[in-house]
């Protein structure tokens, strides 16, 4: 229920009309009024009470503390671009602003439900920028409310608080999911365990999640040949539709298999397998890689295009399905499941097989704005009277194509990191759909009072966190992982930008600063650790494509031999072996080059 009390002055009869009375030249009359949201009366006269008992003032002064205290412990970034610097930050607000204070995140603009897959956007990109303790509430409350519910779901309620909690099922012993479990959603969870492993070195956390863990691996269906199908809940299936010419609720749960299934499923089941070498669980780990071995071998075989051998339509890439009624042809390339893989964790960067899936993506579907964007079939454009008629695209694509651009320093990562800005709405967000012509929200209905304008969600920690996620791999190349015990750096500096600053990037409870300039034709890089002992970093100076002069470190000449050149699209990158720095002895490195003539 929400209710409309005056707080100031108290005895009003109408919260709604309050008499001001006669206002003398220079004097003023204070009204404070306040909606109040509660389940029931005692609920709201608690709230009311609390807030007599303070001021307003009190209370900006108190969120403004806490804000700044919040965003205190987050990386930063000083760029050149206030621009940038506020999306960045805009974004870490997103995120937060969407967490209760039981931990759950959901993206609060048409939902109220805490989503696996939507979870995995917010807990990245919060370790990114040193929000531990915020990430591990996300997977906390996530898996507490699994064990309310009884079992993983795709979806979970936000209000979970029991006192205390209640014992956990016999993960082990509950049947094979189905439905929306049955694949592609419960991947996140493994994923996500990793992800905050290696940006924390923290074991606690998978010691006490480990069989919900397994059971999100193992409990997936997996059919004879190695495929998964849909979970049905998968984002962008209208879109995939859409540019398919088929109808937007097509049933690919019912005709297909699905590659993005199998590109989560092999990098969940390997992200366990670590995690069970970390905790000394041999069989553990043998099992967790055969398996995902079998789905690899499956995915590789039926969703691989090998293109055709005249170049007409470009080399090989993944195929987003495959329709177990007519196998043959494989649809095109689809931006959100082709570039999926090296997200994902599904192969690394250095794999041929990747290299070329991401230039015969780019290169069939890129666009000059620098996105990658399937075409719309005829049929659907200009579709219930919306000015669309390039495409639709789902709000994470942007994130997901910088993402794979700057994995293996594409040359059009640069225009990819540029759309990041155009994509985002004035307020600094993006939407669950989007439209490719203007880059505007997909906004079907529009009601001036908002009732029922915002049919697609327009607020999101989940394409918001990938796609600030894919800015701070792209502009530092910063990858924390506590588990191999060193970090890696690949800091740019796009747009012609002299020079660049972040602070309090974090790995465990390490702190460090990271400062990238360009002076003539020297690209210096300074790490600069600012809490603990010895840090171990491998740093790499991705360059435009350029001929090397030399390399040092800490003013010491590198010889040609122990540096070397990484170049898969023409770009370059200089690659060092390990490093090290401390407070009191920081890492410089300096690359002196000219640009290659193209």
């Amino acid at each position: 229920q929400r209710s409309l009390v005056a707080l100031q002055p108290e005895a009003v009869s109408d919260p709604a009309a309050v008499a001001l009375g006669d206002l003398a030249p220079g004097a003023e009359q204070v009204v404070v009024l306040a909606w109040v949201t509660a389940t029931d009366a005692a609920q709201e006269e608690e709230t009311v009470t609390a807030l007599r008992g303070t001021t307003v003032d009190a209370l900006l002064a108190a969120t403004r503390d806490a804000w700044g205290t919040f965003l205190g412990r987050a990386a930063r970034l000083e760029s050149p671009d206030p621009r940038v610097d506020d999306l960045l930050e805009g974004m870490v607000v997103t995120v937060r602003t969407q967490q209760t204070w039981l931990g759950g995140v959901s993206p609060m603009s048409r939902y109220s439900l805490m989503w696996l897959r939507d979870t995995a956007g917010a807990v990245r990109f919060f370790l990114r920028m040193g929000l531990h303790e915020e990430a591990r509430a996300m997977l906390d409350y996530l898996h507490l409310a699994a064990v309310m519910r009884g079992d993983i779901a795709n979806a979970l309620r936000l209000d979970y608080a029991p006192d205390p909690p209640p014992a956990e099922p016999d993960w082990a012993a509950l049947p094979p999911m189905e439905g929306r479990t049955s694949a592609e959603g419960p991947s996140h969870l493994p994923l996500m365990a990793l992800w905050y492993h290696q940006a924390t070195g923290d074991a606690s956390l998978v010691e006490a999640q480990y069989e919900f863990l397994k059971r999100a691996v193992l409990a997936q269906n997996v059919d004879q040949d190695g495929l998964q199908g849909f979970s049905g809940d998968e984002t962008y299936r209208a879109a995939l539709a859409a540019s398919l010419g088929l109808d937007l609720e097509h049933d690919f749960v019912a005709c297909c298999t699905s590659a993005n299934s199998s590109f989560l499923y092999v990098a969940a089941a390997n992200a366990l397998a670590l995690l069970a070498s970390v905790l000394s669980r041999p069989a553990d780990e043998a099992a967790l890689r055969e398996r995902a071995d079998l789905v690899r071998a499956a995915a590789e075989a039926v969703y691989w295009s090998p293109g055709d051998s005249d170049g007409v339509s470009g080399g090989g890439s993944y195929a987003p399905f495959r329709d177990r009624a007519a196998p043959d042809p494989l649809p095109p390339p689809f931006e959100d499941v082709s570039l999926a893989p090296l997200w994902v964790g599904y192969s690394s960067p250095d794999d041929p097989r990747q290299q070329q899936n991401v230039a015969t993506v780019v290169g069939r579907l890129g666009r000059d704005d620098g996105s990658v964007q399937s075409a719309l079939d005829p049929s659907y454009q200009k579709f219930l009277g919306l000015d669309v008629v390039e495409g639709v695209y789902t709000g994470m694509v942007p994130g997901f194509s910088l993402y794979s651009l700057a994995l293996v320093d594409h040359p059009r990562a640069e225009a990819a990191f540029n759309l990041l800005g155009r994509a985002a709405s004035p307020s600094g967000n993006y939407a669950e759909y989007q439209i490719h012509d203007d880059h505007s929200a997909l906004q079907v209905l529009y009601n001036p009072a908002g009732g029922i304008g915002d049919m697609t969600a327009r607020y999101r920690p989940w394409e918001g966190g990938i796609n600030l996620d894919a800015l701070v791999v792209y502009l530092a190349g910063f990858e924390p992982d506590m588990i191999a015990g060193h970090h890696r750096l690949a800091p740019r500096l796009p747009n012609g930008w002299p020079s660049m600053r972040w602070t309090g990037l974090r790995a465990g409870a390490d702190r460090l600063d990271l400062v990238v300039e360009q002076v003539k034709g020297v690209r210096r890089v300074t790490v600069t650790p600012t809490t603990g002992g010895t840090l171990t970093l491998y740093v790499e100076v991705p360059l435009p494509a350029a001929t090397v002069r030399s390399v040092s470190v800490n003013g010491a000449p590198r010889p040609a031999d122990a540096w070397w050149v990484w170049a898969p699209f023409g770009e370059t990158r200089v690659q060092l072996g390990a490093t090290t720095a401390t407070a009191a002895a920081p890492l410089v490195i300096e690359v002196e080059h000219e640009a290659a003539t193209r």
